[in-house]
């Protein structure tokens, strides 16, 4: 259990950093999978 909580954090924070360092990448990410749900939605 305190395994899986390490790893949890571990990939919070690997996002975090991500989503800092490369910001264009995570909207892009986002509006695509935005555009995907509601092409599925339809």
């Amino acid at each position: 259990m305190k395994r899986m909580i390490i790893t949890l954090s571990m990939v919070l924070a690997f996002a975090l950093i991500v989503g800092i360092f490369l910001p264009e990448n995570t909207v892009t990410a986002q509006s695509e999978a935005t555009e995907k749900y509601a092409s599925l939605s339809e």
